[in-house]
């Protein structure tokens, strides 16, 4: 606790001095101070040194390190789970054992390293809207600050390390940063929302989509058990040999869930439960959705809601005699539980949002769809409503101009964004949506406030030839994106 109690001290005047510089530029670049955005940058140095000073006190004696023998590196990924399964006393036939496993010094240490980070990642994440690969290297950079002091003796204080350099340290910090990051998300649907916040109407709710996954896997699972009632003999076999049939059922449930894509296809779209819920599977340009994609979204699904007892089955493995059996089985299902942690996280984040692409839907290029023709609607105030003709492309044009500058954006962003949205009105407007109605609303579900424009009907894109990136006047990168979803064409650019 020494650590804790001298870094919560020496932190906020080190914090102070790096982010007066900070401020300064802002106050040159925009002429205001964002108090938001400077107590936002004062975190994130905070929460960052605070780390990084934890990972260095206490210091020892110089005596007492030049004793040290190595080794000084461990570079075996997730070894921590294997340590952990190895000295923590878990016996997993014991029930009594799990909570002084779980409550001991080895998953402590794993915890502490994923957590230390989090705080730093959220508030870079707010600052700088950084992409998830960003987040994962900026991460790891860090991590590897912090793991590379300890590794050069505090560089050359120390004849030798007095920490080790840990490769799980590396890993447990970067997935820490990057988890803080994806976190924004969900501060931002809990943030108060403004008057004129609004859903973009034409999508799937989660609970329509959930009740039509439930009965088409209730379905499969009826057949699974069917099998195994069938084959008795199979019964006594499992219970005896459970890692040996396991294999056996996963590639049962494969089968089937690709026995569902092939009726998916066949029927343009439709299972059992798209059919009672009103739903239709579809092409992300709107289309039939081909093979390979009914193929690729039915066997992520499948393998995601199966992931629980594959991430079993390899620790199971990873409790062999043979270390190199066991190492290797161990970083499997370490790799597995991480996966697990982040599509949960995406689909909470989906929940809660109502507008994260799910990961089988992005591999498979897919969306579901409301089988009956939808208009436009909207839960709260829509800002500007009319058809695409020229007259009223031009007077919703100057409406999102004069938006813009209500909430202050900078003149010149607003003037760019006017000219892209009117660019992607005309495109649709020109490529057989003529007479369709738009809107114009502002959404706040994500972690950035979004100017949105929509438009009912087939899909029609309005991207441009840099993937959506454009360089307005200031110097800055203004990104957009049009997409398809619940029968709409959505234009979306960020003002936050």
């Amino acid at each position: 606790m020494m650590a804790v109690y001298l870094a919560l001290l020496i932190c906020p005047f080190i914090a102070i001095a790096i982010t007066i510089p900070f401020v300064i530029f802002q106050y040159k670049k925009t002429k205001i101070i964002n108090v938001i955005r400077c107590a936002n940058f004062y975190l994130m140095i905070f929460f960052t040194l605070c780390a990084y000073f934890m990972t260095m006190l206490p210091f020892p004696a110089i005596k007492d390190v030049e004793k040290l023998k190595g080794p000084f590196i461990q570079l075996i990924p997730f070894y921590c789970f294997y340590d952990f399964f190895k000295n923590s006393g878990l016996v997993i036939s014991d029930w009594k054992t799990v909570v002084p496993a779980f409550s001991g010094g080895i998953m402590l240490g794993i915890v502490f390293n994923v957590l230390m980070l989090v705080p730093s990642g959220f508030f870079l994440r707010r600052l700088y809207k950084f992409r998830k690969r960003e987040m994962i290297l900026v991460g790891f950079l860090i991590s590897l600050i912090f793991e590379f002091t300890q590794l050069s003796g505090l560089f050359g204080i120390y004849p030798n390390p007095y920490r080790i350099f840990d490769l799980d340290d590396l890993i447990q910090n970067t997935f820490g940063f990057f988890l803080g990051g994806e976190l924004t998300h969900v501060w931002r649907f809990f943030k108060q929302p403004s008057h004129i916040e609004v859903r973009q109407g034409g999508e799937v709710s989660f609970r329509r989509r959930l009740v039509a996954d439930i009965i088409d896997q209730g379905i499969l699972n009826s057949i699974v058990l069917l099998f195994v009632y069938l084959s008795k003999r199979n019964i006594a076999f499992f219970a005896l040999h459970p890692i040996k049939s396991f294999p056996l059922y996963f590639e049962l449930i494969m089968i089937l869930n690709f026995i569902l894509a092939v009726i998916t296809f066949a029927s343009n779209g439709r299972t059992l439960g798209m059919y009672l819920m009103g739903l239709r599977l579809k092409d992300i340009r709107g289309g039939k959705a081909a093979m390979w994609q009914c193929a690729t979204r039915a066997l992520v699904y499948a393998i995601y809601i199966n992931l629980p007892l594959l991430i079993g089955f390899f620790i199971k493995l990873s409790m062999d005699r043979h270390i190199v059996v066991s190492i290797l089985c161990m970083i499997i299902s370490a790799e597995l539980v991480f996966s697990y942690v982040y599509f949960t996280l995406m689909l909470s984040l989906h929940i809660v949002t109502h507008g994260e692409k799910l990961l089988y839907e992005k591999m498979s290029r897919t969306h579901l769809s409301l089988e009956a023709e939808t208009v436009i609607r909207n839960r709260q105030k829509v800002l500007y409503r009319g058809k695409l003709l020229d007259f009223n492309i031009e007077v919703g044009a100057n409406e999102i101009y004069e938006l813009l500058q209500n909430i202050g954006l900078h003149e010149e962003d607003c003037r760019t964004i006017e000219l892209m949205a009117e660019d992607a009105l005309l495109t649709w407007m020109n490529n057989g949506l003529k007479g369709h109605v738009f809107t114009v609303q502002i959404d706040k579900r994500l972690s950035r406030e979004t100017l949105l424009m929509c438009v009912h009907g087939p899909y029609v894109p309005a991207e441009s030839d840099e993937n959506s990136i454009m360089k307005v006047i200031t110097g800055e990168i203004l990104p957009f994106e049009t997409y398809y979803t619940g029968g709409i064409n959505v234009f979306a650019v960020d003002i936050d």
